[in-house]
């Protein structure tokens, strides 16, 4: 999520790891580490404040980290800090999260810059499937995405394609409209050049006519 802190998990819960002058080991998701440092709270978000990447020891590398399942009704502070993951119906979308709903209960989804996460690739009415970091802030809580990798498409609710099918039903109608009304102009104009010619042959006979009459 950025370059001060990472993410550390028991394999349930979890905690922030924090150092201001981004003094890390080489790290990578996977590695087995030990942490010394003291604990402290920022935005209601817990940490371990770290001196320096001395105090990071690494004891492996190449561990499956693990993600719990959990339904929004069940978050609670238990699991705050760990890696999650849930499914729901995307009911709202805006700038920097998304709301995601379960039916037993909503949670906001939220983009944090450094994960780049693509939302165009998203719709509201969408069923996905999310992992994250759950982390309770003072707006609440929310489970924050690591990269786009982490939020999977299980295709459209109910509502949605309800939607898509009136959009389409609404455009073939549109296109429909659009053709006969198309097809009456063209008939409408050819009536009208018909009667023109008939009436300039009229007018050119009449005229004719006057001209003969005028040399007799």
């Amino acid at each position: 999520f950025g370059s001060q802190y990472f993410y550390l998990t028991d394999g349930s819960s979890g905690i922030q790891i924090y150092q201001s002058k981004k003094d890390f080991p080489s790290l990578v998701v996977g590695d087995l580490v030990q942490i010394y440092g003291s604990v402290s709270e920022a935005g209601g978000i817990k940490r371990i404040n770290i001196k320096n990447k001395n105090d990071v020891d690494i004891l492996s590398i190449g561990n499956k980290v693990v993600s719990t399942e959990l339904n929004v009704d069940e978050i609670d502070e238990s699991l705050a800090g760990g890696l999650v993951q849930t499914q729901g119906e995307i009911t709202e979308i805006k700038s920097s999260f998304m709301y995601l709903d379960n039916g037993s209960g909503e949670v906001v989804v939220y983009f944090k810059q450094g994960a780049k996460i693509d939302k165009s690739k998203f719709l509201e009415g969408e069923n996905v499937r999310v992992a994250g970091i759950l982390e309770q802030t003072k707006s609440g809580w929310q489970i924050w995405p690591r990269s786009n990798d982490d939020i999977e498409s299980l295709g459209p609710s109910e509502d949605l394609l309800k939607k898509q099918a009136l959009v389409n039903g609404s455009d073939t109608k549109d296109k429909y409209l659009t053709a006969t009304a198309g097809g009456i102009t063209t008939l409408i104009l050819a009536f009208f050049a018909k009667a023109r010619g008939a009436f300039l042959k009229r007018g050119a006979l009449a005229l004719i006519g006057l001209i003969k009459k005028n040399k007799a």
